[in-house]
């Protein structure tokens, strides 16, 4: 299971999540649809931050 936090600043969250040292499980990836990040939080839940494009 993967809990999904959409976001409106993509940019600002993911350089929160790096300065807290979280533990990336894929790159952020920029899709058609818009910006994707997953990450484990210290329990080793699966989180997911998506900005969705304009477009969607």
């Amino acid at each position: 299971m993967i809990l999904n936090f959409h976001v409106d600043d993509f940019d600002a969250v993911e350089a929160q999540l790096q300065a807290a040292g979280v533990a990336w499980l894929t790159p952020v990836a920029d899709r058609p649809s818009g910006r994707f990040g997953t990450f484990a939080d210290p329990d080793g839940n699966y989180l997911q931050i998506i900005q969705f494009s304009q477009d969607t």
